[in-house]
């Protein structure tokens, strides 16, 4: 895969995450309603994020890849354990 599809993708994702993050916040505030089914989109679509970044990394550079790898299972993580406490 070519760089600019990876931005195009990554972008993509971007824009829809954040369309989902203020979806979120507007049902919060109008119906203050926690809304699981996009809290659910919302995890989907950062891991979309997460998985399409590391394949962007991996074609350019296996070291970085390495580090980013160990940074995405460090915050997988602390939010397993985030959500078993209650967090989030």
């Amino acid at each position: 895969m070519k760089k600019e599809l990876f931005t195009k993708i990554i972008l993509t994702l971007s824009v829809i995450f954040a369309g989902l993050q203020f979806a979120y916040s507007q049902i919060i505030l109008k119906k203050g309603v926690y809304n699981q089914k996009i809290r659910y989109a919302e995890y989907v679509v950062m891991g979309l994020i997460m998985l399409t970044s590391l394949f962007y990394v991996k074609k350019e550079n296996k070291e970085v890849f390495k580090k980013l790898l160990i940074i995405y299972i460090v915050f997988i993580i602390l939010f397993i354990i985030s959500l078993i406490k209650g967090v989030v």
